[in-house]
């Protein structure tokens, strides 16, 4: 079952995990990409809470277009995946990316 996230408290809550790959109120630093794609998913994310259902996990509609977004540990970098976990990997994004290409990548999903 998934709550829905309808405030910006609750919203880096529940997005810390994603952004980091830990939990709690000091989630530590945060690249320069990964902050890019939040921002960017967030402005043009379609109306509607974002979705969670797990920790490091959450879904947003872009364009009538759903999209989960993960972190993944092994490879230390947040995921796009289109629909679900086992869909396909779209982007992933880590401390080495540009922003400027997660911005050309945010702008072409749903498209």
């Amino acid at each position: 079952m998934s709550v829905p996230v309808n405030t910006l408290d609750e919203l880096r809550q529940h997005l810390a995990p994603v952004l980091t790959g830990r939990a709690g109120p000091d989630v530590g630093e945060v690249g320069a990409a990964v902050l890019t794609l939040m921002g960017a998913i967030l402005w043009r994310k379609d109306p509607g809470p974002v979705e969670v259902r797990a920790p490091g996990m959450a879904w947003v509609s872009l364009r009538g277009e759903r999209y989960l977004l993960r972190y993944d540990p092994h490879a230390r970098r947040v995921e796009v995946r289109r629909g679900s976990g086992s869909g396909e990997l779209l982007f992933g994004v880590a401390d080495a990316t540009d922003p400027a290409e997660v911005m050309a990548f945010v702008n072409a999903l749903g498209g």
